[in-house]
């Protein structure tokens, strides 16, 4: 499978549009604790508030995992080259 192919597209914008509105989720859930009048708001309103906060979150943890997971590998291979 390419990456640029029409399918590689599709899933990777399907993957993160759902770990999006899982994010906008459990944001809404951790707002409606905080300030318990927003229960009366309808959640298809505020998840219109809360979508571009969540890309930006979703980005910003992809980045955070690439960052540590190199870290990790080159901890790995400095370990096994000293050894």
């Amino acid at each position: 499978m390419e990456l640029g192919s029409p399918y590689a597209h599709a899933v990777r914008s399907e993957l993160g549009a759902a770990i999006d509105r899982r994010l906008a989720g459990l944001i809404i859930i951790r707002l409606r604790r905080v300030w318990p009048l927003l229960k009366l708001v309808p959640a298809s309103w505020i998840v219109l508030i809360v979508a571009p906060g969540a890309r930006s979150l979703r980005r910003s943890l992809s980045r955070v995992a690439v960052a540590v997971a190199v870290s990790t590998c080159a901890l790995i291979v400095l370990i096994a080259l000293r050894t």
